[in-house]
């Protein structure tokens, strides 16, 4: 175990070199990074105590650490991109190739511990989604309680990375056409497998944040604070979308285009975020009655034109999620000021 270890620490050692030596060849990062990432999948497989969140902790900041060092290197390579588009289309292979093969390794990751810990259905089902390269059925036919803790704790986060590693691939525009839903099928699958845990929603919300969906941003961010373990960043960032659109409120109320079949949805959808940016403060305001009037108006013209599917079902959980959240607040003031 200590050769495992020394070894692993060594790939370690010199993926850390390469990230802080410019003067080296940005390719070299790729083949250390799959020497490191191999290092650590054969220590972690040889003993499965050492599968946690700190572990697997360690291994991603060395991938955003690496993602960091990609994004700049292509940033510069953009804008010298009419002297050397050479220079930027390597660049942007290499970043793509680094996605990839991260991506690559995490749905093996998932396998692996399927593999691993046997009898366990959500992990298998998950394994089965994810297809990874060889992925079977399970060797084991049953877990302990603490086991079975351990794997599902495990493929929660490694979906989480993949889903961050899609998105990654799509905010960096590495690709033609930029497609943020892979990364949302994984973070919906990491909400699937834990439901109780808001990060899977938080980083849904990062995307509709990205893509300026300011009502699917808000769902998503409710949802990530009214489960059992909610983000740490989910409400702080709840607070400053609804500080955005209450600054830009005009712009959310549009009628759009002559004959745009979307433009009443779009209006609600506005005067909804915009009556709930109001009532977030948590103070009473001029023209509540007014603003709420305006918002079940232009829902029940909606509701007689069209369906309104998945957006009248984020409604209704904004506000149900907004009712929770609020007395949850006042509770825990009126204990504060009290006790």
């Amino acid at each position: 175990m200590e050769n495992l270890l020394a070894l692993e620490r060594a790939a370690e050692q010199n993926v850390q070199f390469l990230l802080k030596d410019t003067s080296k060849p940005i390719a070299n990062l790729i083949p250390a990074l799959n020497e490191y990432r191999s290092a650590w999948l054969t220590t972690v497989l040889a003993d499965h105590a050492s599968i946690s969140e700190k572990k697997e902790g360690k291994l991603w900041q060395m991938h955003t650490e690496a993602k960091r060092y990609f994004h700049k290197a292509l940033s510069e390579a953009r804008r010298n991109a009419q002297q050397s588009p050479v220079a930027l289309r390597e660049v942007t292979k290499l970043y793509l190739r680094f996605i990839k093969d991260s991506e690559r390794f995490y749905r093996e990751y998932i396998f692996a511990l399927n593999h691993t810990f046997g009898g366990i259905h959500e992990l298998e089902a998950v394994a089965l989604k994810v297809k990874a390269d060889g992925a079977g059925e399970s060797s084991q036919p049953a877990v302990s309680s603490e086991q079975r803790k351990i794997a599902l704790d495990s493929c929660h986060r490694t979906l989480i990375y993949i889903g961050d590693l899609l998105r990654y691939r799509g905010s960096e525009k590495l690709d033609k056409t930029p497609d943020f839903g892979p990364a949302i099928g994984f973070y919906d699958l990491a909400c699937t497998l834990r439901p109780t845990s808001g990060l899977g929603h938080h980083q849904r919300a990062v995307i509709a944040l990205e893509q300026k969906h300011h009502l699917r941003a808000i769902y998503h961010l409710y949802r990530a604070i009214v489960v059992d373990e909610p983000h740490p960043n989910a409400a702080n960032n709840l607070k400053l979308e609804f500080e955005k659109t209450s600054a830009a409120w005009g712009e959310l109320v549009h009628k759009g285009p002559p004959g745009d079949p979307d433009a009443s949805k779009n209006n609600l959808v506005g005067w909804f975020v915009r009556f709930h940016s109001m009532c977030f403060q948590g103070k009473p305001f001029r023209g509540h009655d007014d603003l709420e009037r305006e918002v079940l108006g232009q829902m029940a013209t909606v509701i007689k034109q069209r369906e309104l599917d998945g957006t009248l079902v984020r409604m209704l959980m904004i506000n149900m999620a907004a009712q929770v959240f609020a007395t949850d607040r006042f509770t825990s003031m009126y204990w504060s000021l009290n006790s």
